[in-house]
């Protein structure tokens, strides 16, 4: 895995000049030097888990490949990256969030500010502008663009339900089934689904019964993701997380506060309808309080045990011709991950 992980990182100065050196757009050169330090400042710094998932996959898939091959999947990989960039650059700015990746968010910067709106929807584009440009099969080009498509549209709708549910400060629907909707289309699809289907595609495996169970096993590694994105939110060290948590403060409808209010009596359920969602540190402080009271870290300890022993179930149950050691690394890779 070292290896294609160096390549991958290697390839980003080639994507740049691949993207600065496209004539098509001369006329319009200073909004391509602003992309070149969007991208820059933005695109690699990350785990990049998607995108190496999505590489695992593939070639476990086809172990034989030629370089145009290889470098087309490395094109594919930094696409999920990107696209995933403009996921959180809009996220930040609906969350009012102060720090991605331990640096301001980018629309924080003072020269950028609501500029980062057109930024987001910048990268989202590129992704189909570069796919069109790099793949000359055209209806590879069409599954891959569809694949992006269909996973941005699912995924702004769980944004949409996301960020209206915690507006709204509806408690009675802060439940499992709310909450599992919302990781299902917000989170699951593009972090797992879509880099495992890619790879699929890139690897000509379109078969029903090939992505049907993939989309299973990814939504339950999705639901096992932001349950410890939720954790880590409330919990993390921010000097370790590179992100300062807001999930209380913004009303959001997490794990943690979905299990708190399952479990919480009269008066606990109380407290956390009034001070929940309410943008003051001393409310935050209680509601930490209430979760301690409720003894919510150990219950999510159990919860990570028992998830990651399901999941390895259902990768055990994935048709032969598909590779188990990438997902079973993946599980490894997130269980009783800290940022």
């Amino acid at each position: 895995m070292k290896d294609f992980v160096e390549d991958f990182k290697s390839y980003w100065p080639k994507l740049m000049t691949n993207i600065r050196s496209d004539k098509t757009y001369d006329d319009i050169h200073q909004s391509i030097n602003w992309l070149d330090r969007l991208m820059n400042e933005n695109v690699p710094h990350g785990k990049h888990i998607r995108g190496l998932i999505f590489l695992q996959i593939y070639r476990d898939l086809v172990p034989i490949r030629t370089a145009e091959e290889n470098e087309l999947s490395y094109i594919i990989a930094w696409c999920i990256e990107i696209m995933q960039t403009a996921y959180l650059i809009a996220d930040d700015i609906m969350d009012s969030s102060e720090t991605r990746r331990g640096m301001p968010c980018w629309y924080r910067l003072p020269e950028v500010g609501s500029m980062a709106v057109n930024d987001s929807i910048l990268l989202e584009n590129l992704v189909y502008e570069l796919i069109s440009k790099c793949f000359e099969n055209k209806i590879l080009t069409m599954e891959l663009t569809q694949m992006f498509l269909k996973t941005s549209y699912k995924t702004i709708l769980g944004q949409s339900f996301d960020t209206r549910l915690s507006h709204d400060r509806t408690f009675d629907k802060f439940t499992i089934d709310t909450y599992s909707t919302i990781v299902k289309y917000k989170s699951s699809y593009y972090t797992f689904y879509q880099p495992s289907a890619l790879a699929l595609i890139l690897a000509r495996m379109t078969e029903d019964y090939h992505l049907k169970p993939i989309e299973e096993l990814s939504l339950q590694l999705g639901q096992l993701f932001q349950v410890q994105d939720d954790y880590i939110d409330c919990y993390a060290d921010p000097e370790v997380s590179g992100k300062i948590g807001t999930d209380i403060i913004d009303g959001k409808c997490t794990w943690l506060a979905v299990t708190a209010l399952s479990l919480a009596n009269k008066e606990q359920r109380m407290l956390l309808e009034e001070y929940y969602g309410v943008n003051d540190k001393s409310s935050e402080i209680l509601i930490k309080s209430l979760y301690s009271e409720l003894n919510i870290p150990q219950v999510f300890l159990e919860y990570q045990k028992l998830t990651y022993n399901n999941i390895q179930d259902t990768i055990q149950k994935l048709d032969p011709k598909i590779p188990k050691d990438p997902f079973i690394q993946i599980l490894n890779t997130i269980y009783k991950r800290e940022k």
